[in-house]
């Protein structure tokens, strides 16, 4: 009996059957649903449960079950970032899920944008007047585009001026090329 025992808990620590389940790790993707799923998280890693949701057209108990099943069989990851629960799959990290979960939010890409068009560094109340959108959401985005460092902060007499690392940001865009998310970025820079 030891010996079953033993097998069983080698097993589930290799996430080849999990506890309490009758699914075993190569079945996972044979539910259409789930395979979706797990699809639509490979195109977009860094997307969010209620996007999924949106996407799939499932109720969230049914997307919420499936994606616990593909994090317990390790087929993806989840990490918390403010409000929103992040799923990515597993050879992705969890800073270039950030990333590129920032870059599909529409104030963001509007910010960047707006950088690109333009070749000198502008103050966060132009970019407000020029976006119609308040400064701190603004300062928001510019900030944790800075963390990334597609942002450069400069400060003049007084003021900050920001402007886009155009490198960087082309860097990252060759980087992801092949996710759907990124592909709009592409058809943007191609022509600048």
């Amino acid at each position: 009996m030891n010996g079953i025992k033993e097998v069983l808990k080698a097993l589930i620590d290799r996430n080849i059957i999990v506890e309490h389940s009758k699914i075993v790790s190569k079945d996972v993707l044979l539910n259409k649903n789930r395979a979706r799923i797990y699809s639509l998280i490979e195109k977009h890693p860094g997307i969010n449960l209620l996007k999924i949701v949106k996407e799939i057209n499932l109720s969230l108990s049914v997307v919420s079950w499936h994606l616990s099943i593909l994090e317990r069989f390790n087929f993806i990851k989840k990490e918390k970032e403010g409000g929103n629960t992040l799923y990515y799959r597993l050879n992705f990290s969890y800073n270039d899920a950030r990333l590129l979960n920032l870059l599909t939010k529409k104030k963001c890409q509007k910010i960047i944008r707006l950088l690109l068009k333009i070749s000198e560094p502008i103050s966060v109340n132009n970019i407000s007047n020029e976006l119609k959108m308040h400064r701190k959401t603004i300062n928001n985005y510019l900030n944790k585009l800075i963390d990334f460092k597609l942002i450069t902060k400069e400060k003049s007499t007084h003021f900050f001026s920001y402007s886009l690392d155009r490198n960087r940001f082309s860097s990252i865009i060759e980087n992801f090329k092949e996710l759907e998310d990124v592909k709009p970025w592409l058809y943007l820079l191609v022509q600048e």
